[in-house]
C-alpha cells in the first residue's frame, strides 16, 4: 500500500465543489496510484536457474508472502507469513540453465495486500564444504501475459552466518555463494512485486530506507564483479568437463613409501574421473608427531616427460654436465620445500610421466590425450583437464589429516607456472601462490580500467587460447590472496613488452578495492637469469610462502 503524507482525497473533499474538473483529475491520480492486485488477476512466475559445486540437496526453496513488511532485518523476514511454492518449479541438478517453468500463482494473491517473491537458501553444517551455489536470471512475473515491474532485489541474511555467505548479484542475474562455509547458513534474496509501472514508481519514490525497494547495501557497479569473470571462466575451461563433486573425498591408494633424507615419500593413485587415474608424490617431513598438522604446498611441474620426478629431483641417468646438475637442482623445489617443514604435493599432469598413454614425449603424448579427452568429454580440453585435475588434488591433501587445510599454497616452474596461478584463481581455498618464469600476464590496461566496456564485452565471448590475456583475468579471480610473480625480460619465452610497472600499478588498485587497504600482497620479482628457477629465486620464493603458510614474519613478509 502506498503512504501519504496527507490523505488526497481530503484534499478533494476542501475543495470547491465548483472545481468538478480539478476534483475528478486528483481522483484519478489518486486511483491511478493506488492500483492494487485483485483476486481476479492472472499473475504467473518463471526464472531460468543452475546449480554448481556442492552435493547439499534441498537447499533452494521459492515463497511468497502478502504480509511482508519490506523491512530488511532477519526478524521481520522470519515473521511474515510465506507460502512455500517450490514444488511448482523445475530445477536445474547442474551448470545447465534450466527453466522452471511458468506457473501460474493467481491463487495466492490477495486483494489490496502487497506481493512479495523469496528464493530462500538453507545450508546445512558439515564436516567439509558441500553447500552448493545457485544462479537464478530470467526472473519474470506477468499479468495475463504482460512483464510487471518489480523492485530491487534485496538479500536477507541470518546474522549467524559466516562472513559473505549470502545471495549477491552478478549482472541481471544474482546467486548464493557459500564462500566454502561449513556452518549451517539461511540467505533470503527478495523482490516486490507491482501491479503497475505507476505503482512502481510511487513506491519506489516514496519508500524509507528500510523497505524493499530502496537502495540497498550490494548494488550493481560499474565494475565486473569477481563472480562473474568467475562464472565466465569456469564455464569458458570447467564447463564441458566432468563433475568435480563427484571427487570431494577422493580415496587414495598408497602404493609404496620410500625412506629420504629429513622426509618420507608416498607414491599415490587416486581416480580423478571415471576409470581414470592420476598419480603423484606426497613428501612428507620426518618426526611429524600425532595430531600435528602442517603447511601443505602443491607442486606443479614444469614440461618433462617424466613429469612429476622432475620436481623431486628423480633421474634414470646422473647428469651430463655442471650445467645439467645445476638445472637439475633448479626444478626440485618439491623436495627443498619439505626440507623446510611442508607437506608437498607433487602430481603428474596429464599426458606427463605415468598419465602418458603411449610412452612417448610429452610432443606425441598431448595431442593423445586431448584426443582420449575430446571422445570423454566433447569441447573439454587439456587447460581446462589441469585446473580440474589439480583442484582433486587439492581435495587429496586436504584429505589427509596431517595437514593445515588452512594454510595451502602453491608453486610452479614454467608450464608449472601456468597450472599456479590458474590454481589460484579458480580455487580460493589457496592461500598463496608462487609463479616463476610461466603464467605470465599479457597485461592490458582496458581490461582493468573500471570506466571501460571492454572487460564486459570481453566476458561475452572470451577465447580459450588467449592464456596471456586470460591472465588478466585470473589474477582478478584470485585478489586479494597473495601472488609471487617471477619473471626475467631475458625469458626465451618472453613475447613482448609485458608492461609490468603499469601492470603492477593496476593490479595493486584492484587488490586495494577489494580490501579497502593501502598494503596488498601482490608481487613481482625481476631477475636476469631468463627462463630458470634460479637458487636466488627459490630461496626468495620459499622464504615467501614460509612468511605467509608458516607465518613467519621473521623470514620475510
Amino acid at each position: 500500500m502506498i503512504l501519504y503524507k496527507r490523505d488526497p482525497f481530503l484534499i478533494l473533499r476542501q475543495v470547491s465543489k465548483s472545481c468538478l474538473t480539478l476534483q475528478l483529475m486528483l481522483l484519478l491520480m489518486g486511483q491511478a496510484v493506488l492500483a492494487q492486485f485483485t483476486e481476479k488477476d492472472k499473475i504467473s512466475l518463471s526464472f531460468e536457474n543452475c546449480v554448481y559445486y556442492g552435493s547439499q540437496k534441498n537447499d533452494l526453496s521459492v515463497h511468497l508472502s502478502t504480509d511482508y513488511s519490506g523491512k530488511t532485518d532477519f526478524l521481520s523476514v522470519k515473521s511474515a507469513k510465506w507460502e512455500d511454492i517450490t514444488s511448482l518449479f523445475e530445477y536445474s541438478d547442474s551448470k545447465e540453465y534450466k527453466s522452471s517453468g511458468t506457473k501460474d500463482i493467481s491463487k495466492y494473491i490477495q486483494k489490496g495486500k502487497p506481493l512479495f517473491i523469496a528464493f530462500k537458501y538453507t545450508g546445512k553444517p558439515s564436516a567439509n564444504s558441500s553447500q552448493r551455489m545457485w544462479i537464478i536470471r530470467n526472473l519474470l512475473t506477468k499479468r495475463s501475459g504482460t512483464n510487471l515491474e518489480t523492485s530491487d532485489l534485496i538479500f536477507v541474511n541470518n546474522p549467524d552466518n559466516d562472513q559473505n555467505v549470502s545471495w549477491e548479484m552478478f549482472g541481471k542475474a544474482f546467486r548464493y555463494r557459500s564462500q566454502l562455509t561449513k556452518k549451517a547458513a539461511e540467505s533470503w534474496a527478495i523482490i516486490e512485486v507491482f501491479p503497475d509501472k505507476k505503482t512502481a514508481e510511487a513506491k519506489k519514490a516514496n519508500n524509507s530506507g528500510d523497505t524493499v525497494s530502496a537502495v540497498t547495501e550490494k548494488t550493481v557497479s560499474n565494475l565486473v564483479s569477481q563472480e562473474e569473470i568467475r562464472i565466465a571462466m569456469e564455464s569458458l575451461y570447467l564447463g564441458k568437463g566432468p563433475d568435480f563433486t563427484k571427487y570431494a573425498h577422493p580415496k587414495i591408494e598408497i602404493t609404496k613409501k620410500f625412506k629420504e633424507t629429513g622426509h618420507e615419500r608416498w607414491h599415490i593413485k587416486y581416480l580423478v574421473d571415471e576409470n581414470e587415474y592420476a598419480y603423484a608424490y606426497i613428501l612428507i617431513p620426518a618426526g611429524i608427531t600425532k595430531g600435528q598438522k602442517l603447511p601443505a604446498v602443491l607442486a606443479p611441474h614444469p614440461t618433462a616427460n617424466t613429469g612429476k620426478d622432475r620436481v623431486v629431483g628423480i633421474y634414470p641417468e646422473p647428469p651430463k654436465n655442471e650445467k645439467d646438475q645445476v638445472e637439475r637442482e633448479n626444478r626440485r623445489y618439491a623436495t627443498d620445500l619439505v626440507e623446510r617443514g611442508f607437506v608437498v604435493f607433487a602430481p603428474d599432469r596429464a599426458a606427463y610421466g605415468e598419465r602418458r598413454l603411449e610412452n612417448g614425449t610429452y610432443k606425441t603424448e598431448m595431442p593423445a590425450f586431448q584426443k582420449y579427452l575430446s571422445a570423454k568429454h566433447p569441447g573439454f580440453s587439456l587447460v581446462g583437464k589441469n585446473v580440474y585435475d589439480l583442484r582433486i588434488a587439492l581435495n587429496v591433501l586436504i584429505g589427509l589429516d596431517f595437514v593445515d587445510a588452512e594454510n595451502i599454497g602453491v608453486i610452479g616452474h614454467s608450464l608449472g607456472a601456468w597450472d599456479a596461478i590458474m590454481l589460484v584463481a579458480f580455487e580460493p581455498r589457496i592461500k598463496a601462490a608462487v609463479v616463476n618464469s610461466g603464467g605470465m600476464v599479457a597485461f592490458d590496461s582496458k581490461l582493468w580500467d573500471p570506466n571501460s566496456e571492454d572487460l564486459k564485452e570481453y566476458l561475452k565471448n572470451p577465447k580459450k587460447s588467449d592464456l596471456g590475456k586470460n591472465t588478466n583475468l585470473f589474477i582478478m579471480m584470485a585478489a586479494p590472496r597473495a601472488i609471487l610473480y617471477q619473471y626475467s625480460l631475458f625469458d626465451s619465452f618472453n613475447k613482448g613488452n609485458p608492461n609490468i610497472l603499469e601492470a603492477h600499478r593496476h593490479i595493486t588498485e584492484y587488490y586495494q578495492s577489494i580490501l579497502k587497504k593501502k598494503r596488498v600482497d601482490f608481487n613481482f620479482y625481476m631477475h636476469n637469469a631468463g627462463h630458470d628457477f634460479t637458487r636466488e629465486s627459490r630461496m626468495l620464493s620459499y622464504a615467501w610462502l614460509e612468511a605467509r603458510l608458516k607465518k613467519r614474519s621473521d623470514i620475510i613478509n
